[in-house]
């Protein structure tokens, strides 16, 4: 049963980096607003929206990454 526990949360992480999303990130990208300009709009922490910190940082999701295990031992993207 732990190893079906590690094999869903990789599944599911991998999911999240590689499939389209609707993060601001990625869909202000195509209509050309600076990076540093695609502001997360759910919390007030005034840094860009990434999905490193849609799953890890932003204060709206403290909630879920607690409910769902997912681990914030990440400290960096490239360790992401």
């Amino acid at each position: 049963m732990f190893i079906d526990v590690l094999e869903y949360k990789r599944k599911a992480l991998s999911v999240i980096r590689l499939v389209p999303h609707s993060l601001d990130i990625e869909t202000l990208r195509y209509i050309n607003v600076d990076t540093m300009d695609r502001k997360c709009k759910y919390c007030s922490m005034n840094i860009a929206e990434s999905k490193f910190h849609f799953l890890f940082i932003c204060l709206l999701h403290r909630d879920l990454r607690t409910k769902y295990h997912i681990p914030v031992s990440f400290n960096t993207l490239s360790s992401f």
